[in-house]
């Protein structure tokens, strides 16, 4: 008995669909399955330090800079426009393919996001601005000198003056609050708040981590100008300051 034969339209449609869950598989397989411990200690063998996270947990993520978590474990990933990226998925997250880089320190590249009905792509296209990471034990702080920016009245303008330019360490508070639509964060200390300016990508991502984890603030700041007497006493904003670096854990992160 005869087999039937297929028409050539029926085998060249079947010929890409079996092209098409290869290609997929492929490009899946290049990715070695890994826990972030696993991947940040190399204890799983990948070509090219390639790495699958699954169900990752993503704790903040600021432009194209995120921190994810795994334990006690804290590590920066880094993708073009990654939080617009990860916002705009349809479905839940499933999975990060990325790469492992040695520069500026270790972190990951990510160049897939994987979600319930969506993938991802992010080309490596640079321009990303990491911040210095190093052992706290490592950096000296001694060019801040410890300050207490509750200490400071509202009125108290040639007070306030007298500190601007200056270098100062301080452990206080700290809040995300929203002006203009947009999310700014604060160092709070009693009454007293100040408006952090110009923090980078990294930098960013760290206050984040911290104003959502309701952990204090512990690093150097630049006292940068102070805010008309009017905004002092009814919002209790005395100024705005720029980050020079931020403790967490036992590292020291740094524009």
């Amino acid at each position: 008995m005869c087999a039937k034969r297929l028409p050539a339209a029926g085998l060249a449609v079947l010929a890409v669909l079996a092209f098409g869950a290869c290609g997929r598989k492929a490009v899946r397989d290049e990715f070695a399955d890994a826990t972030l411990r696993q991947a940040t200690r190399g204890r799983v063998v990948s070509m090219g330090f390639r790495y699958e996270f699954r169900n990752p947990r993503i704790v903040a993520v600021h432009n194209s800079i995120g921190i994810i978590r795994e334990g006690n474990l804290l590590e920066f990933v880094g993708g073009r426009s990654l939080q617009g990226k990860l916002a705009g998925l349809e479905g839940a997250l499933h999975s990060l393919c990325v790469v492992k880089e040695f520069s500026p320190f270790v972190h990951f590249r990510v160049e897939r996001i994987h979600a319930e009905a969506d993938t991802v792509f992010i080309a490596n296209t640079g321009g990303i601005d990491y911040p210095t990471v190093i052992p706290e034990d490592e950096f000296d702080r001694s060019g801040f000198a410890e300050y207490d920016l509750g200490g400071i009245p509202y009125g108290g303008a040639d007070m306030i003056e007298s500190i601007i330019g200056g270098a100062y360490s301080v452990r206080t508070g700290i809040a995300e609050e929203e002006e203009n639509g947009s999310p700014v964060y604060m160092l709070v200390a009693g009454d007293n708040k100040f408006r952090v300016l110009g923090a980078s990508d990294g930098i960013s991502a760290i206050l984040q981590l911290l104003a959502h984890g309701n952990h204090p603030f512990d690093g150097g700041i630049t006292l940068a100008s102070r805010e008309p007497f009017e905004t002092r006493r009814n919002t209790k904003i005395i100024g705005n300051v720029r980050i020079d670096f931020v403790r967490y854990g036992r590292t020291i992160v740094s524009e």
